[in-house]
């Protein structure tokens, strides 16, 4: 119904008409042959609207749209009063008329809408003051005043003396939207102003035979303030039942300012005639003025309780219609259907569609309601709604137990469909014919290659149509693929189904019962199984048994598994690439068995594999096995296909060849998961953990700079308290050991330390040498200082000066000592010395360790001393070599069980010889002895030739030159000094 303004109208006033109940289905709505109708430009044509039914003195359906911006009529006080039009269904667009209520005259009469800007004037001694309380009459279907109703005469208001502003309902503007309920026991009037503009909506009784009916408690019903200010709660109201209860009346009101995104309240009935908020749809887009239209119906015809909910947003973009689908469990939280204004007209989108909604009258007269929805363009649109066709099935295989014995690739199984319709509506007469397309489709989600094929198609899948209702049934034929492996898993045979509507209408006037729809809420699909006959008894059900056992260890001569030590139960990998360069292959061994422990399994397992997941640290290699294939699916995953199937009392043995890579000094464990999978019955397949502990060896080595080296001993004894530097100790003598690391360094998980064994004295306690230094290099330390006073335990100093000891003139270099020929008469006889620590009576030894501190890849561990002289010189001066044993040996120092090292020593030699004062003579060689023998000669010869020369081989008297004269050998006596001093005087 529509309902018409009061008489004190003022020009440029806004009209609204009556929202009417419903709309059409929540999902069958026609968006592709629209009918568009247009009205005078300017005119807000399609400010409301509302599908019509007139019954008095015609029978047909009416488009009725209001105009509020409609110039005024000739001899109206305003220039635009605002206009009623009502259009036909046709698809002519500009059929519309303006309806007339009232002659031209100077007194107003009053038309058939609501004014919820209706004004109030209150003068006052000050001023007047105007309040838009809004007011709505109520008229006869005809669209006429009848003036002895008094509906038609007399005005519904309900804001007036409610409040002193617009905190109350002085501001309400009631009207803005109104209705009926159906049948006509209640009028619904929306007051978006009121309660400071939260809005309001007012329920009261228009039925006299309401007292009739014993229905005492009649309104009115009014929502309260509750706190929604600016919500605009009423801005558009519909009723409507089965919305959240079967019988009762729910209120649907619009709020399109609410949270500014818009909300729409679902109203009911309590008591103390107030209306309460049963339920909030919110919309999703801020500024959409979602809820600023709103109708309600059972769209589709199909159920006792189901009820959809229409709901306009205007600016969202062009405008859009959200549907919200009702069922029984109530409404869906999501829209089922978004109808947009931008596709509905291909030359010129059509803007703020969904400003008003009505529907719920079949204006095409195919028993599915419509829908008109107008807009602030100038246009409202008629979208009408196609039948729900309901499908009854019956899809079936034969025969659904194969035997692939009996079958071939030309035929083994026939798939029938067969189909029928009914309209939602129950409609029987509804006989339009209609062309369903199926897709046959077998084994949809298996990834291999179906078993079976479609014969006609040579595919796995069968498109076909049938003709409806001339046509039932239609058969077609599969045929089995050769060597079929999976006999576990039945065959499936997937339908779905549709409507073909590849026919076209011309125009937008397309009968819409020449369109019709599959329900949304039918299965449009169908499933099939076909399975092969296998040996698992009758209830086609195979309870397998597999079971395993495993152990690592390595293949040997002629392929035979040698497993790995174990200890205390746990098997051990000794990971040594550097002194095994086979540690690193690796076998797991797997025994796979199906035997039955019961009568209720070891059956066949079908399609029976393992799976193999694999650490970082290993690398499949291969396989060694008989009647089983093994692939990588990746990096870390091994599918094993043991067989299909894999037969009662079967067993299989596996070598996995693997590659043990990526070890590092945190390994503790290698974890691999071994899991048995059957598409047979059984339920204790979980996974198992193949675990191998790892026992690293440190890739370390040990050795020395020189293996063997030559010192000496010569001068004279000198006690310890005369030594005072290192340098009157004696000769230097260097030790230099190398720790090279070849794999990962420790880091935090150990430490590498150097042990000595150091001959530091003789066996009576006399010095041997002297440690004065122990320098490191690679490490954390530059010196090592070990626990015990074992370096330079003398406190002596260095000589800066010198840095060896001075030899004596008489000292010959080492390298000219090695050339001289020693007598054999004056070489000591005693031979060779060694002192060592292990040896009794020779040296004494001390044992330190020296720590390697952070070191990464290379340090050095020099150890500096001095070669005790005296010691020497007064206990081995007879011997012809003396020979001093360093022994040292590397060891580690970690908590980490799995960690390990050889240790590795080395043993240097220091050569020591004599170099004392009694040396031999030196053996003048016979040239020279020669050459002075000549020299001799000639030298006498000259000496004889001289003397010859000066007379003195002439001979005289024998007497004369023998005669000695006789002197008497007189002794006197020296006066003193004293004596003679005094003589003088």
């Amino acid at each position: 119904m529509a309902p018409y303004t009061a008489p004190q109208f003022q020009p440029g006033l806004y009209f609204l008409l009556s929202t009417a109940v419903a709309i059409s289905s929540a999902f069958n709505i026609d968006v592709k042959f629209p009918i568009i109708k247009q009205g005078p430009p300017g005119s807000y044509f399609g400010y409301s609207v509302a599908l019509h039914r007139q019954l008095k003195d015609q029978d047909r359906y009416l488009l009725l749209v209001g105009a509020p911006q409609a110039e005024g009529m000739p001899g109206q006080l305003a220039n635009r009063t605002g206009a009623l039009f009502y259009c036909t269904a046709s698809p002519t667009p500009n059929n519309c008329k303006r309806a007339k209520f009232e002659k031209p005259s100077k007194r107003r009469h009053f038309l058939p809408v609501c004014a919820h800007r209706y004004e109030k004037r209150q003068l006052t001694q000050q001023d007047e003051k105007r309040i838009l309380v809004g007011r709505c009459f109520i008229l006869s279907d005809n669209i006429a005043i009848n003036p002895d109703d008094d509906w038609d005469t007399s005005p519904a208001q309900f804001c007036e003396n409610v409040g002193d502003d617009h905190q109350g309902l002085l501001m309400c503007q009631q009207g803005m939207a109104a209705g009926f309920t159906h049948p006509n026991h209640y009028a619904y009037y929306g007051a978006p102003g009121g309660w400071n503009w939260q809005g309001t909506v007012q329920v009261s009784q228009k039925n006299i035979t309401f007292l009739d009916l014993n229905i005492l408690s009649d309104g009115p019903y009014i929502l309260k303030e509750t706190g929604k200010t600016h919500s605009y709660i009423g801005y558009s109201l519909t009723a409507g039942q089965r919305v959240t209860h079967p019988r009762q009346f729910s209120y649907v009101a619009g709020g399109p300012r609410h949270n500014h995104t818009g909300a729409v309240f679902v109203l009911r009935q309590s008591t103390d005639d107030e209306l309460a908020i049963e339920h909030t749809i919110m919309g999703s887009q801020t500024g959409s003025y979602f809820g600023s239209s709103v109708a309600i119906a059972d769209l589709n015809n199909d159920s006792f309780f189901s009820t959809d909910i229409a709901i306009g947003a205007p600016y969202d973009g062009f405008g859009k219609v959200f549907i919200y689908h009702g069922s029984k469990d109530g409404l869906n939280p999501e829209p089922s259907q978004v109808i947009s204004g931008a596709g509905l007209e291909k030359t010129d989108p059509i803007n703020t569609f969904g400003y008003s909604i009505s529907g719920g009258l079949d204006v095409d007269r195919n028993d599915y309601p419509d829908i008109l929805i107008g807009t602030l363009s100038d246009r409202v649109i008629l979208l009408r709604s196609r039948p729900v066709v309901n499908i009854s099935k019956n899809f079936t295989v034969h025969p659904s137990i194969i035997d692939p014995s009996t079958c071939t690739i030309k035929s083994c199984v026939t798939v029938t469909v067969c189909f029928s319709y009914i309209v939602s509506t129950g409609n029987r007469k509804y006989n339009r014919s209609i062309g369903l397309k199926y897709t046959l489709e077998v084994e949809k989600e298996r990834r291999s290659s179906p078993r079976v094929k479609f014969v006609k198609t040579n595919s796995a899948i069968y498109n076909g149509i049938l003709i409806m209702p001339q046509t039932k049934c239609q058969s077609v034929q599969l045929g089995l693929m050769d060597n079929v492996e999976d006999k576990l898993q039945p065959i499936s045979v997937a339908l779905n189904y549709s409507i073909d509507n590849n026919s076209e209408a011309r125009g937008r006037k397309a009968e819409m019962n020449n369109y019709p729809i599959l329900n949304v809420l039918q299965d449009h699909t169908g499933l099939e199984e076909i399975h092969i006959q296998k040996e698992c008894g009758d209830d086609r059900t195979c309870n397998s048994n597999l079971q395993m056992k495993h152990a690592f260890g390595r293949l040997g001569n002629n392929e035979v598994f040698h497993p790995i030590r174990r200890k205390k139960g746990k098997q051990i990998l000794d990971f040594d690439p550097q002194s095994n360069p086979y540690s690193n292959k690796l076998v797991l061994q797997v025994n796979v068995t199906n035997f039955p422990t019961n009568a209720n399994n070891g059956e066949d397992a079908h399609q029976a594999r393992l799976n193999i997941t694999l650490p970082d640290t290993l690398t499949y290699v291969g396989i060694r096995a008989e009647l089983v294939r093994c692939d990588p699916a990746d990096r870390y995953t091994v599918i094993c296909e043991l067989g299909n199937p894999f037969k009662k009392n079967q067993m299989a043995t596996l070598n996995v060849i693997l590659e043990v890579t990526g070890i590092t000094l945190n390994t503790r464990e290698i974890d691999v998961e071994l899991q048995l999978q059957t598409e047979s019955t059984q339920s204790d397949l979980n996974p198992v953990l193949a675990s191998v502990s790892v026992e690293i060896q440190l890739q370390v080595s040990l050795s020395v700079e020189k293996k063997i080296q030559q010192t000496y001993f010569s001068g004279t004894v000198i006690g310890e308290s005369a030594i005072k530097t290192f340098e009157a100790i004696g000769s230097p003598a260097d030790f230099t050991f190398e720790v090279t690391n070849h794999g990962e360094p420790l880091g935090d998980l150990g430490t590498l330390y150097l042990s000595f064994l150091w001959p530091y004295e003789i066996n009576n306690g006399k010095w041997l040498l002297y440690l004065t230094e122990i320098e490191m290099n690679g490490t954390e330390n530059q010196y090592c200082v070990p626990a015990g006073n074992i370096v330079n335990e003398l406190n002596l100093k260095r000589n800066n000066h010198t840095t060896h000891p001075q030899r004596r003139k008489r000292e010959l270099k080492p390298a000219a000592a090695k050339n001289l020929k020693i007598p054999g008469a004056l070489k000591k006889g005693k031979g060779d010395l060694q002192l060592d620590c292990n040896q009794k009576y020779t040296a004494r030894c001390k044992q330190f360790n020296c720590l390697l501190h952070n070191m990464t890849q290379k340090a050095t561990v020099t150890l500096r001393a001095r070669l005790w002289n005296s010691t020497f010189l007064e206990e081995y001066r007879d011997y012809d070599r003396i020979v001093v044993v360093v022994e040292a040996s590397l060891h580690l120092m970690t908590n980490v069980t799995t960690i390990k090292m050889k240790q590795p020593d080395v043993t240097t030699l220091l050569y020591v010889e004599s170099q004392v004062d009694d040396e031999p003579p030196y053996e003048i060689p016979e040239w020279i002895i020669a050459v002075a023998v000549l020299a001799g000669i000639i030298l006498l010869s000259l000496i004889i030739l001289l003397l010859w020369k000066c007379g003195f081989f002439k001979r005289a008297n024998t007497r004369a030159m023998y005669e000695a004269k006789k002197q008497k050998a007189e002794i006197k006596i020296q006066p003193s000094e004293t004596k003679r001093l005094t003589d003088g005087d």
